[in-house]
């Protein structure tokens, strides 16, 4: 998830807090930056809460 990487690095957050604005492991946060883990459609609605300036359409762009 090169797009969700790079919208954090934006924000000026690390993966950690990150992960605690998510309410997400740090384990599991970086799975999903790594690609290692996708995203449920859960964590996906909380991300776009937590951020709406995010850009959803290519986070899914990415998963095609």
């Amino acid at each position: 998830m090169k797009y969700l990487k790079s919208f954090r690095q934006e924000a000026g957050l690390t993966q950690r807090q990150m992960a605690e604005a998510l309410n997400l492991s740090y384990g599991y946060y970086r799975q999903m930056e790594t690609d290692f883990r996708k995203p449920s459609f859960e964590i996906l609605a909380r991300i776009k809460e937590k951020f709406s300036e995010i850009d959803m359409n290519k986070l899914f762009e990415e998963e095609c």
